[in-house]
């Protein structure tokens, strides 16, 4: 039985994200006091499963383009994925293919530890096990790509594993910061560690992957975290 993921070409507006905040996994800023918004912009268009991996396992290995719009949305905040959840065991890296974004990375243990930064074409930010991560697109329209292990097709809504962390990404004159809860730790660390068991461009790998490349990586990323990473990347 062929129970692969499926191509997906996926069109994300402000409406949609309006409606998954409905839920706790999902925080956004909120529309001012009864404001009605009437511009309904396109956030991002997501391909999924462009390319598809599948080991001895049962594990898939699945990559999507996601491409993103620019500027703010109606509620203020920039452009932005609508956000979630990692599971604990979920391997993910994301590489920028051009323009320029902000990933937010938060990590699970309370109180959260942020991490902040800004990607450039070619840098790429590797997901800690667990997290809960935001993309923004303030200034230009960007393009990211991403590779994710999961374990056969997970069930459930992955915008609604668990409550969504108080954090958001505001922008004031151009300037960027992390609106969060007191006693949060935020660090502009790039979460950007040297892997040696991935070429310089993240598009190339999974098509040319065996399971034992696919297994050398998902080793190194555990021993990242083994190792106490991304804790020692605080600024």
């Amino acid at each position: 039985m062929n129970n692969q993921p499926e191509k997906l070409v996926i069109s994300v507006h402000f409406s949609d994200l309006l409606e998954k905040a409905r839920g706790s996994g999902v925080h956004i800023a909120p529309l001012c006091d009864g404001e009605q918004f009437t511009d309904n912009p396109v956030l991002y268009r997501a391909d999924r499963n462009v390319q598809v991996q599948r080991t001895g396992i049962g594990e898939f290995w699945h990559a999507d383009h996601v491409h993103y719009s620019a500027g703010s949305m109606p509620n203020g905040e920039p452009i932005r994925s609508i956000g979630h959840w990692n599971r604990a065991d979920q391997a993910e890296i994301f590489q920028v293919t051009s323009g320029r974004v902000v990933m937010v990375v938060v990590l699970p243990e309370s109180p959260h530890t942020v991490f902040m930064a800004t990607y450039h074409p070619g840098e790429w930010c590797v997901m800690p096990f667990g997290v809960y991560h935001i993309t923004y697109s303030p200034w230009v329209e960007s393009s990211v790509f991403n590779i994710s292990c999961e374990s056969a097709p997970a069930a459930g809504d992955k915008y609604a594993r668990r409550p969504a962390p108080d954090v958001l990404l505001t922008m004031k004159a151009g300037t960027i910061s992390v609106e969060a809860p007191p006693h949060t730790t935020v660090s502009t660390a790039p979460l950007s560690p040297a892997l040696h068991s991935v070429p310089a461009g993240l598009e190339a790998f999974l098509p040319g992957a065996d399971e034992a490349a696919l297994r050398d990586l998902q080793t190194e990323l555990a021993k990242l975290t083994a190792a106490g990473w991304p804790v020692g990347a605080v600024e």
